[in-house]
């Protein structure tokens, strides 16, 4: 993350803890979430990079993800291999 003109970068979430593939953000909550297709997981942490967590494991490829912030619905494919 970083300040809107690019000043105060800080690294939230590295490759190494997250494969992330895709990322959301739900700025009601506060949340930020990704998919990763070397876990094949969706998970999410707090905007600051704490309290992580899965939430979704078992999926087959996951790609792309979206919040409706305001109806608190994570919505996310997950597709075939190849």
């Amino acid at each position: 993350r970083a300040e809107a003109d690019g000043s105060g970068v800080a690294r939230i979430l590295s490759q190494a803890e997250a494969g992330y593939s895709f990322l959301a953000i739900d700025p009601n909550r506060r949340k930020l979430y990704w998919s990763d297709g070397s876990t094949m997981t969706v998970s999410r942490a707090n905007l600051d990079g704490t309290m992580k967590e899965t939430l979704i494991t078992g999926m087959t490829n996951p790609r792309g993800i979206t919040i409706d912030p305001d109806g608190g619905y994570l919505y996310w494919t997950d597709g075939p291999t190849g």
